[in-house]
């Protein structure tokens, strides 16, 4: 199964003019562990330690609470919006019409190009925000940034 095989699906904003594979299919990291630079492990919030990677002392519940205190973690801290900063990395969370967590990508340049690991399947990088969202993903809701290392 392929990005391609499910753009229609989950993501019909994604067509082959604004968006590219950048990797392999792969379910041994999600987009969490894609942002953090971790293409070894899934990070998930789960209660059980042994079914995914989650930060210490952060609550392992799946509220956005929960994903913005992982995110911070990583030393990301909130901003306004997804204006490329030099000298910063970005990344977006996505959230549902509940205001769940559903997807978090990084930004890549200034040009506004971003980066996304879809679940279990490739890695893209996509030139907006918009390109992956919808019902599956939600919509762009929290910008944060971090100084690059």
């Amino acid at each position: 199964m392929s990005i391609r095989f499910n753009m229609g699906i989950y993501w019909p904003n994604l067509n082959d003019d604004n968006y590219r594979e950048t990797s392999q299919t792969s379910t041994e990291y999600n987009c969490i562990a894609w942002v953090a630079g971790d293409r070894n492990r899934h990070w998930e919030p789960s209660t059980d330690p042994t079914d995914a990677y989650w930060p210490p002392d952060v609550p392992r519940e799946d509220t956005l609470g929960a994903y913005l205190d992982a995110f911070e973690f990583l030393g990301f801290e909130p901003c306004l919006d997804a204006e490329f900063e030099p000298g910063s990395e970005k990344i977006v969370v996505y959230t549902d019409s509940q205001n769940m967590f559903r997807h978090v990508a990084i930004q890549l340049t200034a040009q506004g190009e971003w980066s996304s690991k879809m679940g279990g399947l490739e890695d893209i990088s996509h030139i907006d925000l918009e390109a992956v969202s919808g019902w599956f993903y939600g919509t762009p809701s929290f910008f944060m940034r971090r100084p690059i290392a």
